[in-house]
């Protein structure tokens, strides 16, 4: 008995150890297969694409109620304001008769349509052309932002959502954008609402008093543009009173060869010229950050979201300059004409060798003898195709080519700047002139990238950003142009860089610790432009964040909206869904460390150190984003980035998952043979130290 008790005690310390060392393997084995409760591929993008909650019921009624028991006061309001500017139109007196028989005839109509139809618009204001829209929009519980399509134009960056019944209205009477007859709208991303209670009835009350505005008014009701024209739309009809003939009222319209009642022409000018006002109140007025602020020093960057303007010139503010807005909507085209640079280490040529050597080159070659100083607006290249020697100098037609406007494009005569410099100083500011053009064009290739931009700048054709955003980009980089072109009066980067080249231009710039040194320091002196500039006065770093962060955002809700055809498509490419989890988790845990980036409060340093990282991190997120952005395309037939075909985009979302997967397996492996091993070698120990336990019973028996 006591044998058998030994015997077991013996083999169970031995088994406990082998479990002890066993167990890290064991559980990595465990790791690497698949859990059998798995959630839904719906369930986790419902899961990553959850932000702030949206606005919460209560507030959403408040809204409502607010908009139904206004509409009626404010519709009302309104048609008194019109009679009124009426009669005092009507009490004016016109030198032209006939004009003045056109405005007195349309102003009696419409302040008959007015008062015979009053009871009937309350009831149901968009059947008579009171497109009152954009304040029912904003009490849903989400909207859209898309564009509309309406009197033969489209705006883009407008804001739809479901209609609002109208209080005490005829029956279906609603307001919004939905069934507005001669409209169409597209939708590209649904947003939840976050206005509250507040911030509603600011925005409601703005529109209101903007329509009764004398200006609105005359715009809506009183266009002189809408003026049918007496004796050619209509005429006046005229009867027998008493062997007279007097005037009994109008007849009814011809416009464009089609007749129609007063009341159908009041209604389709109304509506046209509302809708107008309406869609430029929803451009004015419409959220751009939808909820409160938050109280932790970290700024939601969904929040902060900047309100863009059309006008990419307009607001950009450079470090502690004033903004000087221009006051109509151009693009960068008048970019300078540069003088050709020869690059350092080409400068001791003679002028003969050096004209000989650039015209036998091929063309990449010549990029390496010449370069011109504009690291920062790929749009324009420069274009020195032969040199002559002239004197000394070397002189050539340089064409400056507009890759969007090639008929923006032109040439000029110039000479290569640099050649046979002998004056060691000069060489010296030559060169760092040119490390500095290397540093920023860094710099600017890194945001260009993490915005997957090519080197044309088409902001029109970029995939992953809706109308609003491509206007941030286009703003984003007129900046920077404007930042390193700068040549007001005051603090500028160039001048900035004249004075730091100078403390560098005596000392030797063999020394790599010098040329090094230099490098940070131009590094630090652009990017301290780039983090303390600002647009539409927001900061340049928080710009670009909310940038990185909604293109992300835009994927992740796409997927969500487009679920069931996304991932039909991943099983036509034979991709688990399991798999694909595992990548849309990942590129939403960087969007959340792209959101930490915390540029308040934090000295120069800082926001330099923190915006390198940050624009590190999203050129480093966009190998992720690419191929479920792809594949998203293909399932919605929709354009890809790069053209790429499906057989590409499945290849690269195969490198990707391998990529991801591999050294994971590859450790799981190594780790589970090792304890493979383990556990074999412990096991041989058992089954020796067992043998020689009963040899040793067995001998003293």
């Amino acid at each position: 008995m006591i044998k058998t008790k030994l015997k077991k005690s013996l083999i169970f310390k031995l088994f406990g150890l082998s479990l002890a060392v066993g167990a890290p393997a064991m559980l990595l084995i465990n790791q690497t297969t698949p859990k059998s409760h798995v959630p839904s591929l719906r369930q986790v993008i419902h899961d990553v694409t959850k932000s702030q909650p949206p606005l919460v019921s209560k507030e959403h009624e408040q809204n409502q109620t607010y908009f139904k028991t206004q509409l009626k006061t404010s519709l009302e309001n309104l048609i008194k304001k019109v009679q009124e500017r009426i009669d005092d139109e009507l009490t004016k007196k016109d030198k032209d008769a006939k004009d003045t028989s056109d405005k007195l005839n349309y102003y009696l109509q419409l302040r008959k349509f007015l008062n015979t139809n009053k009871q009937a618009i309350l009831q149901n204001p968009k059947k008579y052309g009171f497109e009152f829209n954009f304040p029912s929009v904003l009490t849903n519980p989400k909207y859209s932002v898309g564009s509309i399509t309406t009197n033969g134009k489209t705006i883009d960056g407008v804001v739809f959502g479901g209609n609002v019944r109208v209080e005490n209205g005829d029956h279906n009477a609603s307001l919004g954008y939905n069934e507005t007859a001669g409209s169409s709208l597209k939708q590209s991303q649904t947003i939840d609402n976050k206005i509250d209670s507040t911030e509603y009835k600011k925005k409601y009350d703005k529109y209101a008093a903007a329509l009764e505005t004398a200006e609105n008014i005359d715009k809506i009701f009183l266009n002189e543009k809408d003026f049918p024209k007496n004796g050619e739309n209509y005429h006046e009809n005229v009867k027998n009173e008493n062997g007279e003939l007097v005037k009994n009222g109008l007849s009814d319209l011809t416009i464009n060869g089609k007749e129609q009642t007063w009341d159908e022409y009041f209604i389709s000018k109304i509506k046209r010229n509302f809708l107008d006002f309406d869609i430029q109140q929803n451009k004015m007025l419409q959220p751009q950050s939808a909820s409160k602020k938050d109280d932790t020093p970290s700024p939601d960057v969904e929040k902060t979201q900047p309100s863009p303007s059309e006008n990419p010139n307009q607001n950009t503010t450079i470090a502690d300059q004033k903004p000087a807005p221009i006051g109509k909507v151009e693009e960068i085209r008048n970019i300078r004409d540069l003088k050709p640079q020869v690059v350092p280490r080409f400068s001791n040529f003679q002028v003969y060798d050096f004209v000989n050597k650039y015209n036998q080159a091929l063309l990449t070659e010549k990029m390496q003898l010449v370069y011109f100083d504009n690291p920062v607006y790929k749009r324009f290249t420069y274009d020195l195709k032969q040199l002559n020697a002239d004197n000394n100098t070397a002189k050539g037609t340089v064409t400056v080519f507009d890759k969007l406007l090639p008929t923006n494009s032109h040439s000029y005569q110039s000479q290569v700047q640099g050649l046979l410099e002998t004056d060691h100083l000069l060489q010296n500011q030559n060169l760092l002139y040119y490390l500095a053009y290397e540093q920023v064009s860094q710099i600017v290739n890194k945001i260009q990238d993490s915005l997957a931009l090519d080197n044309k700048l088409d902001i029109s054709h970029l995939l992953g950003f809706n109308t609003v955003q491509k206007i941030q980009i286009q703003n984003a980089f007129y900046l920077l142009t404007k930042i390193y072109f700068d040549e007001s009066t005051g603090k500028t980067y160039k001048k900035d860089l004249y004075n730091l080249s100078n403390k560098y231009v005596g000392l030797s710039l063999s020394d790599t610790d010098n040329l090094n040194d230099f490098k940070r320091a131009i590094n630090g002196l652009f990017l301290s432009y780039v983090v303390t500039s600002k647009i539409d006065q927001f900061n340049f770093a928080n710009y670009l964040q909310t940038l990185y962060v909604s293109k992300i955002n835009n994927l992740l809700t796409g997927i969500k909206t487009n679920y069931q055809i996304f991932s039909k498509k991943l099983a036509t490419l034979n991709f688990a869904s399991t798999t694909v989890l595992n990548l849309i988790n990942r590129l939403q845990t960087t969007t959340n460390l792209i959101k930490q980036f915390n540029f308040l409060n934090v000295d120069d340093a800082s926001k330099i150190s923190l915006f390198e990282k940050m624009v590190d991190l999203v050129i480093k997120s966009n190998h992720l984003y690419q191929p479920l952005f792809n594949i998203l395309q293909i399932a919605m037939n929709e354009k890809t980035l790069e053209n790429k075909t499906e057989r590409q985009i499945q290849q690269d979302l195969n490198s990707l998952i391998q990529e991801l997967t591999y050294p994971a397996n590859v450790t799981a492996g190594v780790l589970t043979i090792t304890g493979i091993i383990l556990i074999s070698v412990i096991a041989v120990v058992i089954f020796l130290r067992y043998k020689k336990f009963k040899k040793t019973q067995f001998t003293k028996r």
